[in-house]
């Protein structure tokens, strides 16, 4: 029987506005570290804020995250939801990207949800990943 995926999904604020040249650069650099470590994922930003979904073994999401925590580009990260999945959400992407301009409005209504699991509402908690893979074919793969 195979290993169950791990899967943690976090928000986070920058502590800077990111230039679409910075984000580019964070999600190649991440492509290239997360194909080595088995890691997939996807990767929402708006307006400071940062939703992202990591997938893979739990030991090397655990990991990653904790580097997210201690890094300094980050402030106010509040995890989610961690849950086990007998498969991943974005197999064929070691990080995918959400264009903004293709799903504006969807973009408002994901943050709306995570706002409310964020000031405690864990019932909406269980909607978060159904609402993610809607986002499936309105992603951006960064080529390494």
């Amino acid at each position: 029987m195979s290993e169950k995926i791990f899967q943690l999904v976090y928000r986070s604020m920058a502590v800077n506005s990111f230039q679409d040249s910075e984000c580019e650069g964070i999600l190649e650099n991440s492509c290239k570290k997360n194909i080595t470590k088995e890691l997939t994922g996807l990767l929402i930003y708006r307006s400071r804020s940062f939703l992202q979904l990591l997938e893979g073994p739990e030991q090397k999401v655990r990991e990653l995250y904790s580097r997210i925590e201690m890094d300094s580009r980050h402030q106010f990260i509040v995890t989610l939801l961690e849950c086990k999945s007998d498969e991943r959400l974005y197999p064929n992407w070691s990080m995918a990207f959400v264009d903004e301009s293709k799903v504006r409005g969807s973009i408002v209504k994901v943050f709306d949800l995570l706002d409310d699991v964020t000031k405690g509402n864990q019932d909406n908690a269980e909607m978060i990943l159904p609402v993610l893979k809607k986002f499936k074919g309105a992603v951006a793969e960064v080529k390494s």
